[in-house]
């Protein structure tokens, strides 16, 4: 066993982190990758699945430092690139994750544009126009990929082109119904048009979805204090800080509650 070990380490340890991945075992898979990379430093392909294992765990600056390190020795890869656009996104750093696909994009003209990732840096950036167009061209070729289909309800949304938005996220709802992401948006842009009560009913269905998600708590607590219903407006809060209790802006968010709670009470016990 020691000879047959001694003799393909590198590419069994790559079978393994290969493995590993499939399983969802990301920690076993990275531990397998470094192994690999022990024996060959260069091996792009395996400083690329050290990236990938990096941005699942939601550790983006190192994703991006192997993804470099991967560009370092494989930089007309065109993969590498739009993997870095991903990872430039998640670390909102969207001009340079814009540049990077245009990298990709100049490497292998006959893959065309990835539209969804640009369009995505272009909602970010607020550019929504431009987003739109680029998400439209996305669903040319996926049109049952519920992501796109909130995206684009997104960049109606940021328009104020309510209506239209709504109709979009409830195809987004078609394709993957228990999607508490697309839940949230249909709220919030039914928040945006004043219905408020349509809105709550809309945040309490996504909270079931996933009631460990913050913004959830977060966003219904904003939308009871727009309703003058601080009380229940402190509970939302409260879950909210249980969730997430370093997120600065929750706490002001409770703050102001607990500061319209308060006059509420003083109007109901006078000094």
């Amino acid at each position: 066993m020691g000879i047959f070990w001694e003799k393909t380490t590198h590419d069994a340890w790559k079978r393994i982190g290969k493995a590993r991945i499939n399983q969802n075992r990301y920690r076993e898979a990275l531990d397998a990758y470094n192994k690999a990379l022990e024996q060959d430093p260069n091996d792009w392909e395996a400083l690329r699945s050290k990236g990938i294992i990096f941005s699942i765990l939601g550790r983006n600056n190192d994703a991006l430092i192997s993804i470099n390190s991967a560009l370092k020795l494989k930089p007309e890869e065109s993969n590498l690139w739009n993997i870095k656009a991903n990872i430039l996104i998640e670390l909102g750093q969207y001009e340079e994750a814009l540049k990077a696909c245009e990298y990709s994009t100049n490497l292998n003209p006959n893959q065309g544009k990835d539209w969804e990732i640009e369009g995505t840096c272009l909602l970010y950036l607020n550019r929504y126009e431009q987003a739109l167009c680029y998400f439209e061209r996305a669903l040319e070729s996926k049109d049952n990929d519920w992501s796109i289909w909130n995206s684009k309800g997104i960049a109606l949304r940021e328009l104020g082109r309510f209506e239209e938005a709504l109709d979009v996220f409830d195809q987004a709802q078609k394709l993957n119904p228990r999607e508490w992401k697309i839940w949230y948006n249909i709220a919030y842009t039914l928040a945006k048009q004043g219905r408020f009560e349509e809105a709550l009913n809309v945040f309490d269905q996504a909270i079931e979805l996933n009631p460990q998600e913050y913004v959830l708590w977060n966003n219904k607590g904003s939308l009871l204090g727009e309703m003058g219903r601080h009380k229940e407006a402190l509970i939302a809060f409260n879950r909210a800080l249980e969730l997430k209790p370093d997120e600065e802006e929750i706490r002001k968010n409770k703050d102001t509650a607990l500061y319209y709670n308060d006059l509420e009470c003083e109007r109901i016990i006078p000094k």
